[in-house]
């Protein structure tokens, strides 16, 4: 019979000290930081990093889903919309990167799975609702099961979490948008405006249609009591130009107003205007400051904001094409010449965005 000796217990001591102590940190590292916001977010410093938005969201969702009478869904440009911001209402902002019109509808029923019953439904929708990718889901297995998401103590013991512990510490930033404490969407100080220039190496745009017109009735239908109001997000001269370059441009707009039709309200932020031709108000092209997503906020509360966004429920489908065309080759011009655009849009983000900084340059100033 095997009777260990004392050399082997000490070292069999040792390794049991060693799992449990390396154990323990890993928890501590992960509840310190809180990668998936079981918490509040990190205590360490005021940056959450959106490592896994679709969980992080869904953990914070949970802890009083009937308290939010507002949802907003959408993909990372959506990320960036105050939903304090809405006026009237309580609202979650439920946008995550990369997401499909599809797992809208599915966070959606999963929401309304939890008790929520939203009055006011808002909707960002881009362009890559009419491509193919408005029909992949990457949604967890519990939203589609209506299931509770895994637990901390789970969650918190793997190496998965403490790697987003990690690189958050080390501030390995993965993008250039971050969350705040009250996990509201910012960018980092001194992220430098857009530059044109980053389009060269890339593709050009896929064709535009409206295959995906079933997910958004998936999504219409899920609260029928709500009134939803949609929208394009604000989308640079440069970008768009590259619908027109590819000969897709008439596409996207026929796509956008017919989906438009399906919404109690829909407004187009992506016609060219003062806004979207001047580089600071976006990093790149497709991602709008704050002080921009107030603008928006403020006319989806019903506050024009003359020369931006243009109420599609009250233009014709061929009046929309006849102004975005118009706006698209006055403001390619206006955009190249630089300067008179980039003042008339900070005078305008001056005037709209309230108490937010208008001049995103500035930005860099302030950090925690």
């Amino acid at each position: 019979m095997f009777r260990p000796g004392r050399a082997f217990l000490s070292y069999l001591g040792a390794v049991v000290v060693t799992l449990a102590a390396a154990t323990t940190g890993v928890l501590s590292v992960n509840l310190m930081v809180d990668p998936f916001w079981f918490f509040g977010g990190n205590k360490v410093f005021p940056r959450n990093l959106p490592f896994n938005e679709r969980a992080s969201k869904t953990n914070v969702f949970l802890k009083s889903p009937r308290q939010y009478d507002c949802l907003i869904l959408g993909s990372s440009r959506v990320t960036l919309l105050d939903e304090s911001r809405i006026d009237g209402h309580r609202c979650f902002n439920f946008a995550f990167s990369n997401g499909s019109v599809r797992e809208f509808a599915e966070f959606a029923e999963y929401a309304r799975a939890r008790g929520m019953a939203p009055r006011r439904v808002i909707v960002g929708i881009n362009e890559e609702q009419f491509w193919p990718i408005a029909f992949k889901s990457d949604t967890p297995d519990f939203v589609h099961e209506l299931t509770d998401p895994p637990g901390w103590g789970s969650v918190y013991f793997s190496l998965r979490a403490l790697d987003f512990s990690l690189r958050t510490l080390l501030r390995q930033y993965p993008l250039v948008r971050y969350y705040d404490r009250s996990l509201r969407a910012d960018t980092l100080p001194g992220t430098p405006p857009f530059d044109p220039g980053r389009l060269a190496s890339e593709g050009p745009p896929q064709p535009f249609d409206v295959r995906s017109k079933p997910l958004f009735r998936r999504l219409l239908a899920v609260f029928p009591d709500a009134e939803y109001i949609g929208y394009a997000p604000p989308l640079s001269v440069w970008w768009v130009k590259r619908f027109e370059d590819a000969g897709g441009l008439d596409d996207y707009v026929a796509a956008v107003y017919e989906v438009s039709r399906m919404f109690h309200r829909f407004y187009d932020f992506s016609i060219p205007s003062t806004v979207t031709s001047d580089r600071a108000n976006t990093y790149d092209g497709e991602h709008f400051f704050r002080p921009v997503n107030a603008m928006v906020a403020g006319v989806l509360n019903g506050r024009a904001t003359a020369g931006f966004g243009v109420d599609l429920h009250a233009v014709s489908a061929a009046d929309y094409r006849r102004r975005f065309r118009s706006a698209l080759d006055r403001f390619t011009s206006v955009a190249a010449a630089g300067s008179p655009a980039d003042a008339q849009a900070g005078r305008a983000l001056s005037m709209a965005s309230g108490d937010e900084t208008a001049d995103v340059r500035r930005r860099g100033d302030a950090d925690e």
